[in-house]
């Protein structure tokens, strides 16, 4: 009956052109990730308030902040009209000329996975729906391998710390950072600290336990949870945003930084740069949003926004209502702007 697509992923019209599913929904785990989509389905999005995916300003930017954005947003158009061609060759080389490019592929509505809790507030189309972060939810119970640190998750008294830097950002990273001496600042913090890596490091402090996998959503919701060290991957941002927990970022590259300057603009968190990643900027930064009270303020306020949902109902289940909508209505068709049958000269009115 319809056709859900991850529109993040270029092989999006191979699905479309093997399947040749008249109704087509396209779904964005990540974002708008401008201008890369709002192009795509026509959505305003002025680089003198929306920042692209790839730099770290928010929507308040100075005069040269909006020209690096402007020019970095045509640079990004630039190369994805050259990127497309390639594509769409590749399509035809290994199966046939019918299939759709990215740029090609126009599903009749866009479900977008962000919360404007934390994501800056911006004008969007009829067929653009946000359902907002569709990975936190309520707490499971805490795995067992977990029992050394029992007495923290039962003692009121005794808060804690997770540090995480991603599954693909830790072991990429080995030779780059120094998790010798991210394991010395944890060691001296006045808490204790469940960190997830996928190496034992020495001479770590009786209160650090590293494990090489956890619940991590489980563990932001855990009422003596008081702070997150991350890489600030989105869905890490929305789960520790959802349960109120403050952040430090510690982006690397991709949409991290960006991620990171919204949790900055939203008041729940520090940054430390990459190149400035050193013990004392660490330990200052952790120190700084450890016990902050208009932080912890902050936090609490975004998790109650995210929770108080119209309706009660989900993320999750938002999703399940659009896509049976769009069943029921034709893709939901009604709701494209006319802007998608125009060339591009039409659009910007070159020919008047």
């Amino acid at each position: 009956d319809l056709l859900l697509v991850d529109i993040t992923s270029v092989c999006s019209g191979i699905v479309d052109g093997i399947l040749n599913i008249s109704k087509v929904i396209a779904y964005s785990p990540a974002g708008f990730i401008d201008p890369s989509l709002s192009r795509l389905f026509h959505i305003p999005a002025s680089p003198s308030y929306v920042p692209t995916v790839i730099v770290d300003y928010s929507n308040k930017m100075t005069f040269f902040q909006r020209l690096h954005n402007s020019l970095t947003y045509v640079a990004m158009v630039i190369l994805r009209s050259a990127f497309d061609p390639s594509v769409q060759a590749m399509y035809e080389k290994l199966v046939n000329s019918s299939f759709k490019s990215y740029g090609q592929l126009r599903p009749s509505m866009l479900i977008v996975s962000t919360d404007f809790a934390i994501d800056y507030p911006r004008p969007i189309t009829p067929a653009t729906k946000v359902v907002g972060a569709l990975l936190p939810h309520a707490p499971l119970k805490l795995p067992q391998e977990l029992s050394d640190f029992a007495e923290l998750l039962h003692n009121d008294s005794q808060d804690f710390a997770i540090v995480s830097f991603g599954t693909l950002v830790s072991k990429a990273m080995d030779n780059i950072i120094d998790f010798q001496a991210i394991g010395r600042v944890l060691s001296r913090l006045p808490m204790k600290v469940i960190w997830k890596y996928h190496h034992q490091i020495d001479d770590l402090g009786d209160n650090v336990k590293v494990v090489s996998w956890f619940p991590q959503n489980d563990l932001l919701a855990h009422r003596n949870c008081k702070l997150f060290v991350t890489h600030c991957g989105l869905n890490s941002m929305y789960e520790s945003a959802y349960h109120g927990v403050p952040m430090v970022a510690v982006p690397l590259f991709a949409d991290q930084p960006s991620n990171a300057q919204r949790i900055k603009s939203a008041g729940i968190g520090e940054i430390v740069l990459f190149k400035e990643l050193n013990e004392q900027s660490l330990n200052d930064a952790i120190l700084k949003v450890y016990k902050n009270p208009e932080m912890a303020t902050k936090c609490s306020t975004i998790s109650n926004i995210m929770r108080d949902r119209p309706g009660n109902r989900t993320p999750v289940e938002e999703v399940g209502d659009w896509i049976e909508f769009a069943i029921r209505h034709d893709g939901g068709r009604h709701l494209n702007l006319a802007a998608s049958q125009l060339r591009w000269y039409e659009l910007y009115m070159i020919d008047v």
